[in-house]
């Protein structure tokens, strides 16, 4: 073991034995960045939420068939592959009767790739990375078909016993071992893993996944299965530096700042925050950051197109919430944005944030060669330590139960407020004149398009012409998703929006009514989308009305988490400092709320019920005792049954 985990995470590193988990530490300079501080993130991510995930997907995946059929997204990975390419592709394992299908699309000479099956070993220092400790198994060659198509398929034989867990598909350049050699590479979700774990009846990877079943759907009344799994990737996010710069996810993730930060935040910064590493590592002084736009507009540097170029080829883009991700990681099935596998899930802006497969699981191991590295070279095990499977697994199920896991049903919504009603009822028409046609992509107000198909597509709406203007130079232009990118950027819920602006991925809107105002205009409207809906014609009154409909629903959101952290999580909290934490959650889920509805005067009642809450919460962080505590807990959960009775009718 490298490192000892703070804040309770000691006992599941021991457990894991000889995982090497990276700790809190590897700042830039010895105590120039800030103790990191596990208790405001405790109880963030509820396991009942992933338990039940898993049960909605493990009856979905059983009724396709179940492992006879497990599809893994292929492409291009900005930690794992030796060369770029835009090439994506697919593998379809039939782990019960022992195939394999792989087609790959648009890969420069095919017929000198082959395709690895990795198993990942969990030594000391083991990385998600193909290793030389690794058990991997070559496949064969892909064969060209014509039209830009590569395919193998063949028997999963020899070198593949049942104790053989398929942790990487890997397409490589011919070579003795795949490592050091990658082109495209994909792995399982969390999900999938845990099933065929079970199925086989092999023993799970760590202890914290004993208890994990095919549907762990029951629950034992005092511990979740899930439990131990949250907890060890809530420790990992907002603490697990994996020996690089000092940063972690919670460096542009804040828990206490709805996981993003915006220029306010960052002012509030100490100048030794490790998000400033730019300002003092040299060695990350030039084209790891633009320190001017980080502070000035709140975006970060990305290098979606690879590490080829770094003086000309990134964009700047805000950082996205990372809450209630269950609602909005499934593209269309109809896919008719003209995007492909990979991503085989919508993440960041554009929808192809993730490396490799494009999974949330692949998501941390492109953030950490992104931002975590010591130098550019970035270089595993010299610049960052890259994650494990175990951690990878930890931290895709602890983002799983973050925020909500459900859609709003807006319609069936009654609204006391009637400019709340009416914007809600803009929000939904499709009228030529006066509507505002947001759920024909926003169904429900959430990320996904309406109908049977749906999902969480992409769309080109022509926001990057109108970026931010300032005194200040203007990042480049981001051609949204692939490589060369098509000019789409994924749609994001609107549930949670209007607390965690500014708004779209250049941070162009300072307000949500203002957000809502840029779809009225001629960018819009001569964009793609613009013409393939129509213009959109609102009056101030009705942009107004539709800003305070979704200010509404995000204070119902709101009140909803803060009733959670209040009511699920702290009588369950191991000692008062965490009970404290979670209470310092809830409190800034109702400052949010009063300020979504204060900002434009709506419902002052219910400010003042949650100014109340606010203050027994307060009040409860300062309790000597846990009875006092929850008295005061109560009294919070009361204030907040009244604040949303005065939004919304039950």
């Amino acid at each position: 073991m490298k490192r000892v985990f703070q804040g309770g995470a000691a006992l599941l590193a021991a457990l894991v034995g000889s995982w090497c988990l990276p700790g809190p530490g590897g700042a830039p300079e010895p105590g120039s960045a800030p103790a990191p501080e596990p208790v405001a993130a405790a109880g963030l991510g509820d396991p009942a939420k992933v338990r039940a995930a898993y049960g909605r997907w493990a009856t979905a995946h059983e009724a396709r068939g179940g492992d006879r059929d497990v599809a893994i997204a292929l492409g291009w990975s900005k930690a794992l592959s030796a060369e770029h390419t835009r090439a994506v592709g697919q593998a379809h394992l039939d782990l019960e009767r022992r195939s394999i299908a792989v087609e790959v699309r648009g890969l420069a000479r095919p017929e000198e790739a082959e395709v690895w099956l990795v198993d990942n070993q969990p030594v000391d220092g083991d990385t998600v990375a193909p290793e030389r400790h690794d058990r991997k198994v070559r496949l064969g060659r892909l064969v060209a078909k014509g039209n830009d198509v590569a395919r193998l398929e063949t028997a999963l034989g020899a070198g593949l016993d049942e104790g053989f867990e398929v942790d990487l598909v890997v397409v490589a350049r011919p070579a003795a071992d795949p490592a050091g050699n990658v082109v495209l590479t994909g792995a399982p979700t969390l999900f999938q893993r845990l099933y065929t774990r079970s199925r086989a009846a092999r023993p799970p990877a760590s202890p914290i996944f004993f208890g994990v079943g095919p549907r762990a759907v029951e629950a034992d009344a005092d511990t979740d299965p899930f439990d131990p799994v949250v907890a060890l990737g809530r420790d990992l996010f907002f603490n697990g530096t994996f020996n690089g710069n000092g940063r972690t996810c919670g460096t542009c993730h804040p828990a206490e700042n709805n996981l993003t930060i915006d220029p306010a935040f960052i002012r509030r910064l100490p100048r030794t925050d490790p998000l400033f590493v730019a300002e003092f590592v040299p060695a990350l002084a030039r084209n790891f950051e633009n320190p001017v736009l980080m502070r000035k507009l709140g975006l970060i540097l990305e290098n979606l197109d690879g590490f080829g170029d770094l003086e000309n080829r990134f964009a700047m883009r805000g950082v996205p919430h990372t809450i209630g991700m269950q609602v909005s990681l499934t593209p269309p099935a109809f896919l008719f944005d003209g995007t492909t596998l990979p991503p085989n899930q919508r993440t960041g802006w554009s929808g192809d944030g993730a490396p490799g497969g494009g999974t949330l699981r692949d998501f941390a191991t492109g953030a950490v060669t992104q931002h975590f590295p010591l130098t550019l070279n970035r270089m595993n095990g010299a610049d960052f330590t890259l994650p494990n499977d175990l951690q990878l697994d930890a931290m895709e199920a602890f983002q799983l139960g973050i925020g909500r896991d459900a859609e709003l049903d807006i319609v069936a919504m009654v609204f006391r407020n009637p400019s709340v009603a009416a914007g809600r009822n803009t929000f939904n028409s499709n009228e030529a004149m006066g509507g505002g046609k947001c759920g024909q992509c926003h169904a429900n107000a959430g990320a996904n398009t309406p109908g049977p198909g749906g999902g969480n597509a992409n769309f080109a709406t022509g926001v990057e012409s109108t970026r931010p203007a300032d005194d200040i130079d203007q990042p480049p232009i981001d051609n949204g998703f692939g490589f060369p990118g098509n000019g789409s950027f994924n749609t994001v819920s609107l549930v949670e929006a209007a607390d965690s602006g500014p708004f779209f991925h250049n941070h162009r809107s300072e307000t949500i009514e203002d957000a809502v105002q840029f779809y009225t205009t001629p960018d819009f409207a001569n964009s793609p989308s613009g013409a393939f809906i129509g213009p959109i014609v609102l009056d101030r009154r009705q942009i107004r009305n539709v800003g305070a409909f979704l200010r509404a629903i995000n204070a119902l959101e709101n009140i909803r988490q803060a009733r959670e952290d209040l009511l699920a999580h702290v009588d369950d909290a191991p000692n008062a400092a965490a009970a404290r934490g979670l209470l310092r959650l809830a409190n800034e889920e109702i400052a949010d709320a009063a300020r979504v509805l204060g900002e434009r005067g709506l419902h002052p009642r219910a400010v003042a019920h949650l100014l109340s809450a606010s203050a027994f919460v307060r009040l409860a962080i300062l309790a000597p005792n846990a009875v006092l505590r929850n008295v005061l807990r109560d009294l919070a959960d009361r204030q907040l049954a009244a604040a949303r009775a005065d939004v919304v009718v039950e």
